[in-house]
Order: structure tokens, then sequence, then C-alpha cells
């Protein structure tokens, strides 16, 4: 289903929610190109946006480096965006 949304009419009620993408560069499920879509479409928005890709990171985040980073940056992103 995803493959088939129009996503800038799927968003269009959350572009002003606070928003974290963070992309594994080798993921073949959710690939960087509907990555770089989904970017384009929240460069818009009114929302506070961080968008991370990581080189070495699949769709499950299997690089044990790159995993530990998603999750201090995502720890970090909810303490930043709650607070305001």
């Amino acid at each position: 289903q995803l493959f088939n949304m129009c996503m800038e009419d799927e968003l269009k009620d959350l572009e002003s929610a606070p928003l974290l993408h963070i992309q594994g560069e080798l993921d073949n499920i959710i690939t960087v190109e509907h990555a770089d879509r989904f970017l384009m479409t929240r460069q818009t928005a009114k929302g506070k946006n961080k968008f991370i890709r990581l080189p070495g990171c699949d769709h499950d985040f299997s690089d044990p480096k790159e995993q530990l980073f998603a999750m201090q940056e995502t720890c970090q992103w909810f303490t930043d965006t709650l607070k305001a």
C-alpha cells in the first residue's frame, strides 16, 4: 500500500507534526528514492523535521554501530521535541 500512496495527499494532516526519519541506505524495502520523496514532501511542512541517513544500515538496522547511533539520535530527538 505504501508504494501506491500519494504521499503529498496522505501527509497533509501531519505537516505540523514533528518528524524524525532515519533511513538505512542499504534498505531494499523502503529505498533511498522513497526517502528522498518523503524528504521533498516534508520540506514545506511546518513541523520540526530531522532526516538522518545511515550508509551501512538495511531495513532492520543490522549494523550494530549504526543501530546504536540511531537509538541515541532517537532518544535525543524525543528529549528535544518533548521539551518544546
